[in-house]
């Protein structure tokens, strides 16, 4: 008889979903649309149509929902940690950590996923 192990999940922090459009900009004079798929308080996944490479740098904002009915503006600075074409997604799975979040930053995503 095998033992089955259960795979254990590498995330150490809670994620929410969160589904917006986000901007990524990856230079002053190239930036692009994505959609997120979920975040936590260390990092998100996206969704995209182009695959960077493990470790590139680039900022990315979006709105995050903010209560009682309002959003609240977010931009981040971001590395990227793995990507995985998604055919499911129809483009890349990107999932990303935070680099550079400012505390206003840090307090809009800690309560998003909270609530």
């Amino acid at each position: 008889m095998m033992n089955v192990i259960p795979a254990i999940d590498k995330r150490l922090e809670d994620r929410r979903s969160l589904r917006v459009s986000a901007t990524v900009t990856v230079s002053p004079t190239q930036s692009f649309e994505v959609r997120t798929m979920d975040i936590s308080s260390g990092g998100m996944a996206i969704c995209a149509p182009a695959n960077p490479r493990i470790g590139t740098q680039f900022d990315i904002s979006f709105q995050i929902p903010a209560n009682p009915s309002g959003f609240s503006q977010v931009q981040v600075r971001v590395r990227v940690a793995y990507s995985v074409l998604s055919r499911d997604q129809d483009g890349f799975k990107i999932g990303l950590q935070f680099v550079r979040l400012s505390p206003d930053a840090a307090t809009a995503i800690g309560r998003y996923i909270m609530h």
